[in-house]
């Protein structure tokens, strides 16, 4: 909960410091919107000027409505200006965001729509409700939430810095995507008898008793994979499926490791390393091959290879491999940023917090976990 206030406190003070920041010297703000100096009648704006300059700001009833970002003057509508209302111009952009909520209609609708909610809310300003407590709440969530998009639009796969790729690429499942003895792909009919490691399955004599007793199983189920040998991976769960129901012990498994076949079996590396006997008997067939019975510490095993995937060694360096990690955690990056723009904007401001109401705030349940108010803007 306290987390929670804490963010959500501190994104109000990275507005209040953008907003600062705009202000011009000596406290008076800065006008983005103001009209730009008249042209000399000696040197006439050119179309293109005439048509980049930015629009004078609203006058008359309107002129105090943060959101009319340009004046329209009916007789002579600014560029991508579609409608003038009161003297605020309504512009193809608006229409677009409003289609957008509404593709089903017309663009005559949608412009009429557009146009209504012009109205009642110059209607609704005229009356003070800019104001109000829930249009000054909304208003300083949206200028939070633009301000963080800003920010975190920087921040893209192009322009991640070498440390985040780097990082990424030290995580031992990522990396082994990318640096990697050959990759086997089977599918395993199974008897199992144990599940821990190999050595205490072997050191205990009720798992030897019942791999020995499943040996007349496998046998049989063998003599019919090898009757009618699948074609692929499928088939072989198919095969196995169908097998199960007459013999209840028996399994289906996908089995996925590296092994590079230079290589002793005690030389491996990696953390799917499989026990040898399994490994040298899979290891040993082609793409396509049913395995005889393998017979393991953990039970029987007959495999169908299915595929190998040759092997890979690619630095994080590598641009097709940068492009890629960086697609996949760019997004845990803008997070980790846009707490950092938080804070910053957060430290030459003041703020104090009042801890022991923050808890106590009526018609606000406390969280069951900590989370991050970060996550949610």
């Amino acid at each position: 909960m306290v987390a929670r206030t804490l963010i959500a406190v501190a994104v109000a003070v990275a507005v209040a410091a953008a907003i600062a920041s705009a202000c011009a010297p000596g406290g008076t703000p800065a006008n983005p919107t103001a009209a730009p100096p008249p042209t000399s009648p000696s040197s006439p704006a050119s179309p293109k000027q005439a048509a980049t300059a930015p629009a004078p700001p609203p006058t008359g009833a309107v002129a105090a409505a943060p959101w009319a970002a340009q004046a329209c003057t009916v007789g002579a509508p600014q560029l991508g200006t579609v409608a003038c209302v009161n003297g605020a111009a309504i512009d193809a952009e608006r229409v677009r965001m409003a289609w957008h909520l509404h593709p089903q209609w017309s663009v005559e609708q949608v412009v009429a729509a557009t146009i209504d909610e012009e109205i009642i809310a110059q209607a609704a300003a005229a009356a003070g409700l800019w104001r109000s407590p829930t249009v000054v709440r909304a208003h300083h969530q949206a200028l939070a939430q633009t301000l963080l998009d800003r920010a975190m639009q920087r921040v893209q796969p192009a322009t991640l810095a070498d440390a985040d790729i780097a990082t990424a690429y030290k995580n031992q499942a990522v990396r082994a995507h990318y640096d990697h003895a050959d990759a086997y792909f089977a599918v395993d009919a199974q008897v199992l008898c144990c599940s821990g490691s190999p050595q205490q399955c072997m050191a205990r004599e009720e798992v030897r008793t019942c791999i020995d007793k499943a040996e007349a199983i496998i046998r049989d189920i063998y003599s019919e994979l090898q009757n009618n040998p699948p074609a692929t991976a499928m088939e072989m769960w198919g095969r196995c499926k169908a097998m199960a129901a007459r013999y209840p012990d028996v399994a289906a498994a996908e089995v996925q490791f590296f092994y590079d076949k230079s290589k002793s079996h005690d030389q491996q590396k990696g953390y799917d390393i499989m026990v040898q006997e399994y490994a040298e008997a899979v290891t040993a067939l082609l793409p396509g091959q049913l395995s005889a019975p393998i017979r393991s510490a953990f039970g029987w095993h007959i495999s169908f290879l299915d595929k190998v995937d040759p092997a890979r060694h690619a630095d994080w360096r590598d641009p097709a491999v940068r492009a890629e990690i960086a697609a996949n955690i760019v997004q845990p990056v803008r997070t980790r940023e846009a707490q950092r723009f938080v804070f910053a904007h957060m430290k030459p401001r003041e703020a104090t917090y009042f801890f022991e109401r923050i808890d106590h705030i009526a018609g606000v349940q406390p969280a069951k976990t900590e989370g991050n108010a970060v996550d949610d803007l």
